[in-house]
């Protein structure tokens, strides 16, 4: 890594041993987004794989640090019939899984 890299809603700079990290959605307040998210993944990866880095500072661009979770990602990701799917994927996928149905079940006892 040497230089500016850009990465999806970051960037990062690198002066010597010190990695710059840049939290860089602005209009979003520089809230953790999915893509920002997996951008900071494979960031922190190729710091790993990088001795000569010695150290890393971690920045907001704008006048926000990071605002925390995207709330519009959230709220799009809590939607029932997405977070059913998501439930009965990963269900699924233990043995005896008893969700067998793309529609949701409500059982009275």
């Amino acid at each position: 890594m040497s230089g500016v890299t850009q990465y999806d809603h970051l960037e990062t700079e690198r002066r010597g041993p010190v990695l710059i990290v840049r939290l860089a959605n602005e209009s979003a307040r520089n809230s953790l987004s999915a893509e920002m998210r997996f951008s900071l993944r494979t960031v922190i990866r190729e710091i790993e794989d990088d001795r000569s880095i010695r150290s890393v500072y971690l920045c907001g661009k704008g006048q926000s640090f990071c605002s925390g979770g995207d709330l519009r990602m959230l709220t799009d990701a809590s939607a029932p019939w997405a977070v059913h799917r998501r439930f009965r994927t990963t269900s699924s996928t233990r043995k005896g899984s008893r969700w067998r149905s793309n529609s949701p079940k409500a059982r009275r006892k």
